[in-house]
């Protein structure tokens, strides 16, 4: 569903984009604020419940209400996975424990 997609796109660039910078540092000194933009999975949420509105349109209103809590787990889920990679990236490779026999 291309509304997933979106709600994606978007926790995305609250999170992490740069043109957001500068207001993300500044709401992040309030404390729930600060919470808030940190978890995907609770900002995944509040951006699916801004999107009810464009749900009902494809969706029937029992299904729209249950938005948000797709678009968390999508966000959090995606999320987790990025952090994965992006860690298994930097993790250095093995490196060989052989001792140079010198003659």
């Amino acid at each position: 569903m291309y509304l997933l997609l979106v709600a994606l796109g978007i926790t995305y660039i609250i999170k992490y984009g740069t043109v957001l910078h500068g207001l993300r540092t500044a709401l992040s000194k309030h404390a729930l604020l600060h919470e808030l933009l940190q978890c995907s999975l609770c900002l995944g949420f509040w951006v699916g419940v801004l999107l009810i509105p464009w749900a009902t349109i494809s969706l029937n209103l029992k299904l729209a209400v249950l938005f948000p809590f797709a678009s968390a787990a999508w966000c959090w889920s995606l999320d987790a996975l990025h952090d994965a990679v992006v860690c298994a990236c930097k993790t250095p490779p093995e490196q060989d424990h052989h001792e140079d026999i010198i003659d």
